[in-house]
């Protein structure tokens, strides 16, 4: 009885440890013209490359966006906006509980039937909080 008792207690911490990391992340940006203005209403199409799952979204009106719970993985960003070229933005690869911000984009006067790409940006830097993440190998964690 006690044995079962204790297994149920490491169970049930085991649960919260692993509850209170989570998996989901997000990724966050904004939008504005050659000028620094913002775009608000752009349309944006988060895709997974690995899975092709697919995510929409519009700027807001000071021409911010974000994606919430998304599971980490290389995505792939698509920004279209009346009156701009269409961009897109390859490389943008989201680890667990990870917050990744996005430089501002911004959009070229032009026809949507135009498209400027984008491919991978320089080292990412976590900016908007205080929060840090990272995998802990099983020998860091055996000499801690």
């Amino acid at each position: 009885m006690k044995n079962l008792r204790d297994l149920m207690m490491v169970a049930a911490l085991t649960a919260a440890c692993v509850y209170g990391q989570g998996l989901t992340g997000s990724i966050t940006g904004s939008i504005t013209d050659q000028s620094g203005a913002a775009i608000p209403g752009a349309e944006l199409t988060l895709v997974n490359v690995q899975t092709s799952q697919t995510r929409q979204a519009r700027t807001d009106s000071n021409g911010d966006f974000v994606f919430t719970q998304l599971l980490p993985g290389d995505f792939k960003l698509s920004v279209v906006a009346k009156g701009f070229k269409k961009h897109e933005q390859t490389g943008l690869i989201l680890s667990s509980a990870e917050r990744l911000v996005v430089k501002t984009i911004t959009l070229d006067l032009g026809e949507v039937t135009q498209t400027v790409e984008v491919t991978a940006e320089a080292a990412r830097l976590q900016t908007q909080s205080a929060e840090r993440s990272g995998l802990i190998s099983t020998e860091q964690t055996q000499n801690i």
